[in-house]
């Protein structure tokens, strides 16, 4: 599947792709760090993880999040992904 997605769309196709998942990234990395989150990973391709133990936990994050159609993974008590 892989193969015929990477065929379909060609190098330049992918390279499209990848960078506006990593701008998309990046933008989220940028608005959650500008609301008081701190970023963990310093480097990064489309995956975050955020420390939200100045915001209350990853509980009420990940809740808050799944209410507006945002599917963070739980990691542990204070990082979601």
């Amino acid at each position: 599947m892989a193969a015929m997605y990477a065929v379909y769309h060609g190098s330049e196709g992918l390279q499209r792709i990848a960078r506006r998942v990593h701008n998309s990234t990046r933008a989220l990395k940028d608005r959650l760090e500008s609301m008081g989150y701190n970023i963990v990973n310093r480097t990064f391709f489309d995956t975050l993880t955020i420390d939200t133990s100045n915001v209350g936990g990853a509980d009420k994050v990940h809740k808050a999040a799944l209410q507006n159609g945002i599917n963070f993974r739980r990691v542990d008590g204070t990082l979601v992904g």
